[in-house]
């Protein structure tokens, strides 16, 4: 081979490589071999082997006479038979992704005729209608097997079925020690939906073999960054909120108590000096969970008077 075809080859995969952002360590790494040995091509003092020059084809997403420079042979047309045989091979290959999206329904609509026909308490599924999770799982379930992501399909799955469980066991342990029972399956929905969904990312990043540009990357960035913000927001109003019922409700029960005793009822004096305490408490006008664990007390402080004043008096 010339020098001039040794020099258009190396400008040529220098090119490509600048264009889709990769350095010479990470085209190196793709195909196992030193920094060096891709100087030494880009510089036209070396050829890569065939072998290699397939890699970087499929690395740079071009066609091999896109490296060589050789004009590429004319694809024949494809019979009616080979059409058919490739639209099989496609459906076979993508048969996974279908019952990955079966299992999935199939495993929420047993949550729902649960919850809704047989009279089990499923807490969870209160807040799975409630934000649409299950939609959204499915969706995210449908798109990945479309895109052949199946680390992140199964990351979303396994989301699914730990979220249920989880947020079940949660809701269970809540219900029997607080004295509003509370139904706090809210926690897990939150943490393993986004938990799922960032290891699912994280699993298809590590295993794609072309490096993500920096676009994609920051882009992915933002996305998990979006979603971790919204999650938090929502966590900790409603964690708040319900901290905020409690502490309202047994300030209530320990003042209908008191009253109950006493034989008078001073609700009205109590409930504002109360609230005026659990204000400051709460911070309310600083902080924007401050308001939302105050309005938890304030809402209940007098189911929890009622429930006092009634105890006390038998």
């Amino acid at each position: 081979m010339t020098n001039e075809e040794m020099n258009y080859i190396g400008n040529r995969i220098k090119s490509l490589r600048k264009e889709r952002n990769f350095s010479q360590e990470e085209v190196a790494k793709q195909l196992d071999i030193s920094r060096q040995a891709v100087t030494r091509w880009e510089n036209g003092r070396a050829l890569p082997s065939s072998g290699h020059v397939l890699k970087l084809a499929e690395l740079f997403g071009v066609p091999v006479e896109g490296l060589t420079g050789d004009q590429p042979e004319a694809k024949p047309v494809p019979t009616w038979e080979q059409l058919k045989a490739d639209i099989k091979a496609e459906i076979k290959r993508c048969i996974w992704a279908l019952w990955a999206l079966l299992l999935t329904l199939l495993f929420f609509a047993s949550c729902w005729f649960s919850d809704t026909h047989l009279g089990w308490d499923v807490y969870v599924w209160h807040y799975v209608e409630l934000y649409c999770y299950a939609w959204t799982s499915c969706f995210l379930v449908f798109l990945g097997g479309i895109l052949q992501k199946k680390r992140f399909v199964a990351s979303i799955c396994t989301g699914c079925v730990l979220t249920v469980l989880v947020g079940q066991l949660i809701a269970l342990y809540n219900r029997s020690h607080s004295p509003l029972k509370l139904n706090e399956s809210w926690i897990a929905l939150i943490i393993f939906w986004n938990l799922a969904l960032v290891v699912g990312l994280f699993l298809e990043y590590r295993a794609k073999k072309k490096p993500w540009k920096i676009g994609t990357k920051v882009w992915m960035s933002c996305v998990v960054l979006l979603f971790a913000l919204v999650s938090f927001g929502g966590f900790k109003t409603n964690y708040t909120y319900n901290r905020g019922s409690e502490d309202g409700y047994r300030a209530g029960y320990a003042a209908g108590l008191q009253d109950a005793k006493n034989g008078e009822d001073t609700r009205a004096e109590q409930e504002d000096e109360d609230c005026l305490e659990y204000r400051e408490k709460y911070k309310v006008g600083t902080t924007m969970w401050g308001m939302s664990g105050y309005k938890g007390f304030f809402m209940h402080w007098y189911t929890g008077y009622e429930a006092g004043y009634k105890d006390g008096i038998k």
